[in-house]
């Protein structure tokens, strides 16, 4: 029935205005949005909305009603509630049954029953009602057993009743504002356009004349889809009209803009960049882009009309040549908008000759004149005192019946004598529309005018996306590209985005966080934009204090350590895998597809709304529909109990933190390091690459790195002989970039920058002098050996020496450490200075680290107190006094956060078989069934035919054969982290290997062919983060001598003496 009424008032509607229906809706169609009907006292609108929604509104002395009507599509049957954050009135029915009735006098939250639903298209009818005045306002939103409370999708939200007239009735609404027929005509409920004025005061810099002349004069249809009529003046008319202009016009002088070396490999075409950057949202150009009716028009021969140094600095700085323009402005370098301009002037030419018209009094009398009657100032602000002049023009009301017999300014001829404008290319059936009662004028919002919706997606509506297919045809290259040439949706951002970050967004003023998107965001004028995010905010925002919402435990202020490393670990690969994504602070990551590629996590809480950050990562689907983000509903099994939202919030806490440090993700690294499995420690000897504090990395080329079971690590310094880091978590990541190959320490420091000084210094008892960095020494370690214990531990041995320009004199000393992890708490250093100075104390550095996380805390132990040995030495605690030996001393480095203990996701690889190879004639070639990753570099086979091999990666391997069929098919992992080994050879029992900084002796005990104790024996080369500085051989000669081959320095002409070969 209330479809039938709902035909015979269309029709009697369209009777009544003689308009006929173009392009009516199939009867059972299902169409997005719902019927809106808003009654206000007698008066009643009717459109489509995209949801149901009612912005809040003081009161008006009319009682008002609104209903919408429709079908709520369910994808699953369930059980929902229904919810509202309301004020007045409201009722929501599903088929025949109430699910939400309630009434309020200030806008409140209120709940409907639960109330079981079956799947498919159901009936939906929501009224607001309110008495006069009084508020009202309506959000509606609901919730189930699945999901928690979200506004009710308007992808889920249709209408099958005939919706034709009303989509023409918003047409015609966007062509009465861009044609400002208000403007001139008045009448109740008619209000000028709030568009800006088209400013002629710079009108003389840069445009030609005789394209202004065609203007004045044209008697038919704009071919650039200009909004400016035509007026059909006479040539004398026109050229008065110009004169007065180029009297009072304050035209700027427009330099030519300098020629800018282009860079054709990093600076896209001109044509591409118009195609990509935003400009085809409001503008067509050789047959591509959009032409809104809000819009700009065609760009086709624009170079006809403005110079070269017009364009240039109409995309530069608008306002210079249009002080309200409407262009929003783009970040453009110097080269990118000479190839703009270029592309936009092609073959065309602007007029060789372009004088100003003559300029008489009599000339410019009567240009005035023209102008006053013409009503020009309706839509343009002019130069000299225009605008001031009342007109004795009187217009005819708007009414629907003339618009729809195309009368007056909509008919097909101009009058020059009347001075009337005509109008093409306007809808004259939905303007018409758009004046009667029933449609009511649909009210226009600022997204709409300032263009917004023409390159972004909202709530059902297309922006760029509409074309990027037509674009991808003629850009072949593009191919694979869409993401890269849609802007983000703006379904939902008013709840997602931070007030003070919304309002930067919309201006266009917000960092780039995407910086692989071809489309850019533009910098509007504030006016243009002032009152767009109370508009998202309205519409988007979910009010405090909504029922049915997980409250999430996120912290006040900085959450404690333990959460902040829970919420790490879970944005990685033994958690959520947001690292697989999305950048996090410095990591970006490689290889990702462009379609789910996501922007920078780190400070999120800075721009994003924490409510809507939960809603988001529960069900990203639930907000943008196709969308290639996965839904985290499932917690994970182990972290903070299992519970998702307080895993939720730690990720949320953990993102926010200025500490924050991305997690390793597995997939992009050559090795991921974290705890040995048998409690032992590892030992990791390559060049490690630290933060160095101002956003970039530092190496460490002779390190020494330990992770210890209870997933505490440290870097040593051996050129240093300092702990140049402390971290938390797991323990070290190789990665490769380009040919070269690096080592990360991969967990949390707990305490780094530790300056660049050595952990020890010396004090001359006889002389009071200090032998520091500070007094002109330098110090260098040189390891002797180490050695791993199975209680954990670690024994490191090593030389300190003291070295200064202008004295031979070499101040050494012995130093045997044990390190041992301290439960979960941190790690133990028991210092022993084998063999002191003479003349000379040893003496412990105080530990002062810049960069600090979980409190820790650094003491020697037990009663020792930090101390100075004169008033100008750093503090710290005596080890030995001079020739004093054997002192065993220790530090306690602790800390009170706790790495969760979380288990790496296992890699199923398929079983490997041995393959045949091609080779020599008379030979059998076999690959052996080995991982494909070892990346051998030397092997040598002892006296008891046993193979063993080094690799790349840093380890040493010894080959067996299980099957006792002659082929090695397993292999035993002897030594690992070494600095890419090259060189390898039996010694009795043990290893002799050379890699980058020294040739050690891997010593394996027992019958086992572990090798956890290892000496040095040759050492003191030049050594850097190179990649080629490699050490090769081992061969050894007759007489028993081994030799060794380094690298040349041919490569580093300029390299320090200490770093030399």
């Amino acid at each position: 029935m209330h479809r039938n009424l709902t035909r015979f008032a269309l029709c009697v509607a369209a009777s009544c205005l003689a308009i006929p229906l173009f392009a009516q809706d199939d009867d059972d169609e299902s169409r997005p949005g719902l019927i809106s009907v808003m009654a206000h006292g007698p008066r009643s609108e009717h459109s489509v909305a995209a949801d149901v929604f009612v912005p809040a509104n003081p009161g008006e002395a009319k009682p008002f009603e609104q209903k919408w009507s429709g079908t709520l599509l369910l994808k699953s049957e369930g059980k929902f509630r229904f919810h509202a954050f309301v004020h007045g009135k409201v009722e929501v029915r599903i088929g025949e049954r109430v699910v939400l009735e309630a009434e309020t006098d200030r806008p409140l939250w209120v709940s409907g029953p639960e109330t079981e639903l079956s799947f498919g298209e159901l009936p939906l009818i929501a009224t607001l009602e309110q008495q006069p005045g009084r508020g009202r306002s309506l959000k509606l939103y609901w919730s189930s057993d699945t999901f928690p409370l979200e506004p009710l999708p308007h992808h889920l939200l249709f209408h099958t009743d005939d919706s034709t007239p009303d989509r023409q009735a918003k047409t015609g609404s966007l062509q009465l504002e861009s044609a400002n027929c208000f403007g001139c005509h008045q009448q109740p409920g008619g209000e000028p356009s709030k568009l800006a004025k088209y400013s002629l005061k710079h009108v003389g810099s840069g445009r030609s004349w005789s394209a202004i002349r065609n203007r004045l004069t044209r008697k038919d249809a704009d071919p650039n889809h200009g909004r400016m009529p035509a007026f059909g003046l006479s040539d004398d008319d026109a050229t008065a009209v110009m004169a007065y202009l180029a009297k009072h016009a304050d035209s700027p002088k427009l330099a030519e803009p300098k020629k800018v070396k282009v860079n054709e490999k990093e600076t896209p075409s001109g044509r591409e960049l118009i195609k990509s950057v935003g400009c085809l949202a409001c503008h067509e150009w050789q047959g591509l882009g959009q032409l809104p009716t809000l819009g700009g028009g065609k760009l086709d021969d624009v170079a006809t009309r403005r110079t070269k140094a017009w364009l240039d600095q109409w995309l530069r700085d608008p306002a210079i040549v249009n002080p309200s323009h409407r262009m929003p402005v783009f970040k453009l370098t110097d080269a990118e908008r000479q190839q703009i301009v270029t592309a936009l002037i092609g073959e065309h030419q602007f007029p060789k000759e372009n004088d100003a018209p003559k300029i008489t009094d009599q000339l410019v009398a009567r240009g005035k004149e023209v102008i006053v009657a013409a009503r020009c100032a309706a839509c343009h602000e002019f130069p000299g005192d225009v605008a001031a002049e009342p007109t004795s023009v009187v217009s005819q009301p708007l009414d629907p019946e003339r618009v729809s017999n195309r009368e007056g300014c909509l008919s097909q001829q101009t009058e020059p004598t009347r001075l009337r404008p005509m109008f093409f290319g306007l809808d004259h059936v939905g303007l018409a529309l758009a004046m009667t009662p029933r449609f009511g004028r649909p009210r226009l919002s600022d997204l709409e005018r300032s263009g917004c919706i023409n390159c972004h997606d909202r709530d059902g509506s297309r922006g760029l996306s509409n074309i990027t297919l037509s674009l991808l045809k003629s850009e072949p290259q593009w191919q694979g590209q869409t993401p890269t040439l849609t802007p983000p949706p703006l379904t939902a951002v008013g709840d997602r985005l931070q007030d003070a970050a919304l309002a930067k967004g919309v201006r266009g003023e917000l960092p780039v966080r995407m910086d692989w998107l071809k489309v850019r965001m533009p910098k509007f004028r504030e006016e243009q934009v002032a009152s767009i995010p109370a508009e998202l905010i309205d519409h988007d925002r979910i009010p405090d204090g909504a029922p049915a919402t997980p409250q999430y435990p996120i912290a006040e202020g900085r959450a404690t350590p333990d959460v902040l490393l829970a919420g790490r670990e879970l944005t990685g690969g033994k958690g959520f895998s947001c690292v697989a994504c999305h950048q996090l602070k410095d990591y970006v990551p490689p290889k990702v597809a462009l379609g789910t590629r996501g922007s920078d996590l780190y400070r999120l809480g800075e721009r994003m709304r924490s409510p809507y950050f939960f809603r988001w990562t529960r069900s990203p689907l639930r907000i943008l529909p196709g969308v290639e983000m996965p839904s985290y509903l499932r917690p994970h099994p182990t972290l903070l109990g299992g519970e998702l939202d307080r895993q939720l919030a730690a990720i949320w806490d953990a993102l926010h933190d200025p500490q924050f440090t991305a997690p390793t993700n597995p997939a992009v690294v050559e090795q991921l390091w974290g705890p040995s499995e048998d409690g032992r420690a590892r030992i990791l000897r390559d060049v490690v690459t630290i933060p160095d504090g101002d956003g970039k990395t530092t190496s460490v080329p002779r390190s020494f790195a330990v992770g210890f079971a209870n997933r505490h690590s440290v870097l040593f310094d051996l050129e240093r002989g300092a702990v140049r880091m402390w971290t938390i978590g797991d323990f070290a990541r190789q990665r490769t970039q380009g040919k070269s190959w690096f080592w990360d320490m991969a967990g949390v420091p707990v305490a780094a920058e530790f300056g660049p000084t050595a952990d020890f210094f010396l004090f001359d008892e006889v002389m009071q002098k200090l032998i520091d960095s500070g007094t002109g020494w330098q110090a260098q370690a040189n390891l002797k050996g180490y050695e791993r214990w199975y209680d954990g531990s670690v024994w490191v041995t090593y030389e300190m020496s003291w070295t200064r320009d202008a004295t031979l004199e070499q101040p050494t000393i012995l130093v045997r450490e044990q390190w041992k992890p301290q439960k979960n708490l941190g790690w133990v250093r028991l210092i022993n200075v084998a063999r002191a100075s003479v003349g000379r104390s040893v003496w412990f550095r105080r530990p002062v680290p810049r960069q600090v996380f979980g409190d820790p805390e650094i003491r020697p132990v037990p009663g020792l107190k930090w101390l100075k040995p004169a008033p100008d030495a750093p503090e710290g605690f005596r080890l030995a006094g001079p020739s004093e030996n054997g002192r065993e001393h220790e530090v306690k480095y602790t800390a009170v956060a706790q790495h969760p203990v979380v288990a790496t996701n296992p890699v199923e690889l398929p079983p490997l078989v041995p393959q045949p190879v091609n080779c020599l004639p008379g030979y059998d070639g076999v690959r052996l069934p080995l991982p494909r990753s070892i990346m051998p570099t030397a092997m040598a086979w002892t006296a008891r035919n046993q193979l063993f091999f080094t690799s790349l990666k840093g380890h040493v391997y010894l080959a067996n054969n299980s099957q006792t069929d002659g082929l090695i098919d397993q292999i035993t992992l002897v030594a690992e982290g070494l600095a890419a080994p090259f060189g390898v050879i039996p010694d009795g029992h043990d290893l002799l290997v050379a890699h980058k900084p020294e040739v050690l002796r891997l010593i394996m005990k027992g019958d086992g062919y572990a090798a956890d104790r290892a000496e040095v024996l040759a050492s003191g080369w030049g050594y850097t983060d190179d990649y080629h500085d490699w050490t090769t051989g081992i061969v050894r000669d007759s007489q028993g001598w081994f030799y060794i081959g380094l690298g040349s320095d041919y490569a580093h002409k300029n390299r320090p003496a200490t770093e030399s070969k």
